[in-house]
């Protein structure tokens, strides 16, 4: 799984949080899932990113920057969105969740979450993050 986004946002910190979770529990199995932020700004955002990931409590959950707003040309990222989800098995998209600025919020999260814990063979009930 592959979580492109623009921006470190709080909605998308309570999502990474999450998954992160998922990791330390070995919920993902032979899974990977990492993050990739969209932009032009490297040096700057990873500074950025190294002290948001540590604020969020991070562990597990990879970070990194990709520098080019638009992102990978073969994922074809919406230019309006400002969080993509891809669901990938064996190197086929499964599964891929699109939100622009206003879509991903909290209450978007635990549905969310329970996709992505179907995807990956769990369905257990989705824990609310502690931050």
């Amino acid at each position: 799984m592959i979580v492109f986004a623009r921006e470190p946002a709080e909605p998308l910190g309570r999502l990474l949080i999450q998954l992160d979770q998922m990791l330390r529990r070995n919920e993902a199995g032979d899974g990977r899932v990492w993050v990739t932020f969209l932009s032009r700004q490297q040096p700057e955002l990873d500074k950025k990113l190294v002290m948001w990931s540590q604020e969020l409590g991070l562990a597990r959950l990879p970070i990194s920057v990709f520098e080019d707003e638009q992102g990978p040309p073969a994922y074809r990222l919406p230019a309006e969105a400002t969080v993509v989800i891809v669901l990938a098995r064996q190197r086929t998209i499964a599964a891929r969740f699109v939100y622009t600025a206003q879509g991903l919020d909290a209450k978007a999260i635990p549905s969310l979450m329970q996709e992505i814990r179907r995807f990956v063979g769990r369905s257990d009930a989705v824990e609310n993050p502690k931050r």
